[in-house]
């Protein structure tokens, strides 16, 4: 069985990963940090402590990161013959919405070129090498989210809409250790769903995905005939070559990726 937890560069102690090693965790995911060394500096020690299954996030784009930099810093994740890296995109008022997606499409290009799938449009990772917690929850599994800030998905009845829920925790450390202690809830956000809601979620989730949005999954599953409702809209998208030819899946073409937000609005619009 898979167990990941993501791990702060700084937390990523010797005495820290034996214990985690011991009580069972088989897989790392180490979170970006704003010093590349410190990141690095974590991974080489997670080996040290015997996990071979060790992810890395990584930030692009950002007024201070340029795309020589990037490169740069892709050359150390595959130098490492890291398993998994995952790609996250800087969130700054002065982000260079251009750079960013140069950034992007060369890390698509270089990853696939050095053997990585890009199974998710953010998740890389070499053949067997997969994430089965991201695979679970791109494919809008139930998911029960652990300890601060943690997300949880569930939905027990499928047939039934109004099943589903989702909550998250309050992600202050402090805040949520008190009220455990206190025997009180940690739950800071809760949602629930009906058909149309859990449809365009899904639609949101599967786009994301190499294999795509099932559209008969789609229709028998969550009532939303997507081939009805959006079929200039597809024709249109496949035209631009943003999907590919398929009328019995949509899939994000290597173009289509790049723009995946707006493609992914295109479907999920209103009339």
């Amino acid at each position: 069985m898979e167990v990941t937890l993501e791990l702060a560069p700084a937390d990523a102690t010797p005495a820290m990963l034996r214990e985690l090693r011991e009580i069972g965790v088989t897989r790392l995911s180490v979170s970006a940090a704003s010093s590349g060394h410190t990141q690095w500096q974590a991974v080489d020690r997670a080996r040290d402590a015997g996990f071979d299954a060790v992810s890395v996030g990584l930030v692009f784009g950002g007024a201070d990161s340029p795309l020589s930099r990037w490169k740069h810093t892709l050359y150390q994740a595959v130098d490492r013959a890291l398993p998994h890296i995952t790609l996250h995109e800087a969130e700054s008022p002065s982000a260079d919405d251009e750079a960013s997606a140069d950034c992007f499409a060369f890390a698509m290009g270089f990853l696939r070129a050095k053997g990585y799938e890009q199974y998710e449009l953010t998740h890389f990772a070499r053949p067997g090498a997969h994430s089965t917690y991201q695979e679970h929850v791109y494919a809008h599994g139930d998911v029960l989210g652990l300890g601060p800030g943690a997300e949880s998905f569930w939905w027990p009845d499928r047939t039934a809409a109004s099943t589903a829920r989702r909550w998250s925790n309050v992600s202050d450390a402090t805040t949520y250790v008190t009220r455990v202690r206190e025997g009180a809830s940690p739950v800071a956000h809760h949602e629930a769903f009906d058909w149309e809601a859990l449809a365009l979620e899904y639609i949101l989730l599967r786009l994301r995905t190499s294999h795509g949005l099932d559209l008969a999954v789609l229709e028998d599953h969550y009532r939303c005939p997507l081939r009805d409702r959006r079929g200039d809209t597809l024709d249109r998208l496949m035209t631009n070559g943003l999907i590919h030819d398929d009328p019995a899946r949509v899939r994000l073409t290597p173009r289509g990726r790049l723009l995946a937000d707006a493609v992914t609005q295109r479907l999920i619009r209103k009339q």
